[in-house]
């Protein structure tokens, strides 16, 4: 086997590197403080310390973090990505764009602006002729909207049947419409939770009326059921017609209607006594 030893190896001229037409070999470890070559083939491992800057690499499994300078470009297969992704400015998709956990698609935004969630259940988009339209469906047909609102009314509906209507001139609800009932537990009435009130008294009961909403009317029924005394006291701010309050019967159930338009400062009451139970 020959064997070359020297400390340093130039071109003949004396004025740089030599030329290997055919190649060179190395078999070992070798150290190069910089490689410039237009081709290369690694069969094994390759290990870089520093930062590897290439304009066009056509397969890249990384283990570690991959910072790219001015954007990423995926030609086709698209991306599958295990982990979190984040996006400071955002995701452009040709056609559709597809969020999936589990395997199972939960969020679509389509070409036409469509958002589809779970599999199209619950879709957002432009209303039809007006560009500033907002539309939310349920189901898959473009006539089940839950609501829509443009550049006229905000309706809502349940399957594309218009249930209420909310223009520039009011409220318009079609078909009836129904309030909750609360019980009153103590002798406050707390004017937040309801619009109608019940109550049983079984003695001499004053109540107060609390939580009143102010800047606007408010109104609420209290009917209360007479079971042992017919002795009842209102706050001082409730006036009656002819400034006197109602006479009730014990055993009986009555119907008061309270209205306020300052915040409670003041009351109206009315009433419809003496139901039999």
């Amino acid at each position: 086997m020959s064997q070359i030893r020297a400390d340093n190896i130039t071109n003949r001229q004396g004025t740089g590197a030599p030329i290997f037409v055919n190649g060179i070999r190395v078999v070992g470890l070798t150290s190069i403080s910089n490689i410039v070559a237009n081709t290369g083939t690694f069969n094994g491992a390759v290990s870089i310390g520093g930062t590897l800057t290439y304009e066009d690499v056509t397969n890249v499994d990384a283990v570690g973090l991959i910072t790219a300078r001015s954007g990423i470009d995926v030609a086709a297969g698209g991306i599958n990505a295990v982990g979190v992704v984040t996006a400071s400015t955002g995701i452009d998709a040709a056609s559709n764009l597809i969020v999936k956990t589990g395997g199972t698609e939960r969020l679509r935004i389509d070409s036409s602006g469509n958002i589809l969630g779970a599999g199209g259940q619950l879709r957002l988009k432009a209303a039809v002729g007006d560009s500033n339209g907002l539309k939310l469906y349920q189901g898959g047909s473009d006539t089940s909207y839950i609501l829509n609102h443009y550049s006229g009314p905000l309706v809502l509906g349940t399957v594309n049947t218009e249930r209420l209507r909310i223009t520039t001139s009011g409220v318009k609800v079609t078909g009836g419409y129904t309030e909750n009932i609360v019980a009153v537990s103590g002798t406050a009435v707390d004017c937040s939770t309801a619009s109608y009130f019940t109550k049983t008294i079984t003695g001499a009961t004053t109540f107060t009326f609390t939580n009143v909403p102010t800047g606007v009317a408010y109104a609420f029924t209290f009917e209360v059921t007479l079971n042992g005394s017919n002795a009842i006291t209102w706050p001082g701010t409730v006036k009656w017609p002819a400034d006197t309050a109602p006479t009730i019967t014990d055993g009986k159930t009555q119907v008061f209607v309270f209205l306020t338009d300052d915040g409670g400062t003041r009351w109206r009451g009315s009433s419809l006594v003496d139901y039999t139970n």
